[in-house]
């Protein structure tokens, strides 16, 4: 695992080889960079993962993110598949994009967490995803606006 600092619109744009997971956490102690919420950075991340791969987002849900319905339509409008796991006693989501057409039940996301947890040796119950956190927002209602670089201020192009 690698991680790199600085700006991660400015890496995602120039990745050279597709990634099997992004990770997407770029929330401050007030908000996201509005860069990265972007139509056109969500299709820079999608270009930057591999057709078999996965966007990992963390946002804050609508009590602590004005932009929370906003950000939901704009994963709809690039990612093939979305769904969203609910971090209990948080406020947090965690988004799963696909950029293919790849349905997920919960069972089977289960399935997989646990045999990664057995692998890895993890010390927490990577599998506990409850009935009532796994939510598939493919087929949910699309409230919000899709995000754009020209509404933003200051533009994209001047960070």
């Amino acid at each position: 695992l690698k991680a790199h600092l600085g700006d991660g619109r400015a890496f995602v744009e120039n990745a050279r080889e597709p990634y099997d997971v992004i990770f997407l956490d770029a929330f401050g102690t007030r908000n996201v960079p509005p860069h990265l919420t972007t139509v056109e950075f969500m299709q820079a991340v999608r270009r930057a993962v591999k057709p078999g791969g996965v966007v990992v987002g963390n946002i804050w849900g609508r009590g602590a993110n004005r932009l929370y319905d906003d950000m939901v339509r704009t994963y709809q409008e690039v990612f093939d598949e979305l769904y969203m796991l609910d971090v209990l006693g948080t406020t947090n989501k965690i988004l799963l994009a696909l950029p293919r057409r790849d349905p997920i039940h919960r069972m089977g996301l289960v399935e997989r967490a646990r045999r990664t947890a057995t692998a890895k040796r993890f010390k927490f119950d990577l599998a506990r995803i409850d009935e009532e956190q796994f939510h598939d927002l493919g087929r949910q209602g699309r409230s919000g606006r899709v995000l754009r670089d020209a509404d933003i201020s200051p533009p994209a192009a001047g960070r």
